[in-house]
């Protein structure tokens, strides 16, 4: 859309590759944050994702009265401080469509963690996947494709019937103990503490761990080394195995969001 102005943060290969694809379309504007233009009056800022609060009191002061701010994992603090101060704050991470596009790379990138440390062959390993949401489902798919054994472990009656018609096995979460000790690799996709001493205590000696959750994590790490037990900690799966198409993914849920809200502005304008 013309006459849209865009201040970017520079950041990794997913956020170059953010500002990449929006400048096909927009006035994109890229610094560093130790590095601001002299001038403000841009429409949007958009920062790349984030892993702590800080002060961008100054970034904020580029921004025109009303300005939008997209960011990655976006604190309540740094929402609230935008609010505040009359801009809208959008956390293009929670994108229901964006989580199911992501989820696709986080599946590929699990599988080049896993495959560096496993020592068998995919095709014949058994693979126990906790949690069936977008990721699961993209994790059992790539690992089957290669004639892995999946099982399923999930809380819901219906995603395990979902992983069954999927031709998966399945188990509740309670029942993950009891069948742990059959897993080569664990990948565990629930963001909340769901494998613990009883669990690691009865895989493998070498069963391999893979933690995709995000905080506050489902893998119990002081259990992982106090029966030394090997855990791979993956986060920011898309960033580190696909940032071209990671990035292409964030920069059209923000291109989707900015047509929306300037669409309106201008309807708003006519009446």
């Amino acid at each position: 859309m013309k006459g849209i102005k865009i201040l970017a943060i520079k950041g990794d290969k997913r956020q170059q590759a953010v500002i990449s694809r929006l400048r096909e379309k927009y006035d994109v504007y890229d610094v560093c944050f130790d590095k601001l233009p002299e001038t403000g009056g841009f429409d949007v800022l958009i920062m790349p994702m984030l892993s702590a609060d800080g002060d961008f009191a100054a970034l904020f002061d580029k921004l025109k009265a009303g300005g939008t701010i997209f960011g990655g994992r976006v604190s309540e603090t740094l929402a609230d401080t935008a609010r505040s101060r009359g801009f809208s704050c959008i956390d293009y991470y929670k994108d229901e469509t964006l989580k199911i596009k992501n989820a696709l790379p986080t599946a590929e990138g699990t599988l080049m963690a896993v495959m560096e440390v496993y020592e068998g062959c995919i095709r014949d390993s058994k693979v126990l996947v906790t949690g069936f949401g977008a990721c699961a489902r993209q994790i059992a798919r790539v690992f089957s494709s290669l004639g892995s054994k999946i099982c399923i472990a999930a809380r819901s009656e219906a995603a395990r019937a979902h992983a069954e018609m999927s031709g998966y096995t399945s188990v509740d979460i309670p029942q993950t103990g009891d069948i742990i000790g059959k897993a080569d690799i664990v990948i565990n996709t629930v963001p909340a503490p769901i494998i613990g001493e009883r669990e690691i205590k009865r895989s493998c000696s070498s069963t391999i761990f893979a933690e995709v959750a995000s905080p506050p994590y489902g893998i119990n790490k002081e259990m992982i080394k106090k029966y030394k037990k090997i855990l791979l900690e993956l986060p920011a799966l898309p960033a580190r195995y696909a940032p071209k198409t990671s990035g292409k993914f964030i920069a059209d849920t923000i291109d989707k969001t900015i047509r929306q809200k300037f669409s309106q502005r201008e309807e708003d304008k006519i009446e």
